[in-house]
């Protein structure tokens, strides 16, 4: 299954023989089968045409619309025949707390193993005393995640992993700034941006 992504506004579409093309500036960048499609992501004020709208409603495929930075706009789907799996099982585990302290731990391991990637990749060039506590820490605080005693817990060691790690964002960008190239605002969208593709991702 693949997404398309769509951030130019002279794109054009075309529906054949049950595959989708997709052209820019009159050239043919993209021809796959509608089956194979999971979802689009528009950047900016892009309108898909009649033909491809009838096509994601008929074979329910998801439309994420954000904004060029982006930034959440909207979500475009046929909910009404969307079931939900899922639905008794979430109703029935609502009270179940093992489950639900289960669930918050694999979250906010998978938030802290993030964060420690992204400041990982950032220090492969360049790296300080603050940067190096701040990928010790994290990684002690996965470790110690299994122990933490209820939900509670898990939301402290969250929050202490995101203080000593927007210190060592900052200590980041103190040195990547003399570079014209990256800049605060490029690194803000990038966070935004994967914040909001893991947003779609949860809630599809």
């Amino acid at each position: 299954m693949s997404t398309i992504y769509i951030t130019e506004q002279d794109v054009s579409f075309k529906i054949q023989h049950h595959y989708l093309k997709v052209f820019h500036q009159q050239n043919q960048r993209i021809c796959i089968p509608i089956r194979n499609l999971s979802q689009f992501i528009i950047f900016g004020n892009i309108s898909l045409p009649k033909q491809v709208i009838q096509i994601v409603h008929s074979h329910q495929i998801p439309v994420l619309y954000l904004t060029q930075t982006g930034e959440y706009l909207g979500r475009l789907e046929n909910p009404s025949q969307l079931q939900a799996k899922y639905l008794t099982s979430q109703r029935r585990r609502a009270r179940d707390t093992e489950f639900n302290r289960a669930t918050a731990e694999s979250i906010i391991w998978a938030k802290l193993h993030n964060q420690h990637t992204f400041l990982q990749s950032w220090t492969r060039h360049h790296a300080n005393h603050t940067t190096q506590r701040a990928l010790n820490y994290l990684t002690l605080l996965m470790d110690n995640l299994p122990i933490a005693p209820g939900i509670d817990e898990l939301h402290e060691y969250s929050e202490e992993a995101d203080n000593i790690y927007y210190c060592a964002l900052a200590s980041l960008l103190t040195f990547y700034n003399e570079c014209p190239r990256t800049t605060a605002k490029r690194i803000s969208q990038l966070i935004n941006l994967g914040n909001q593709l893991l947003h779609q991702l949860t809630i599809h």
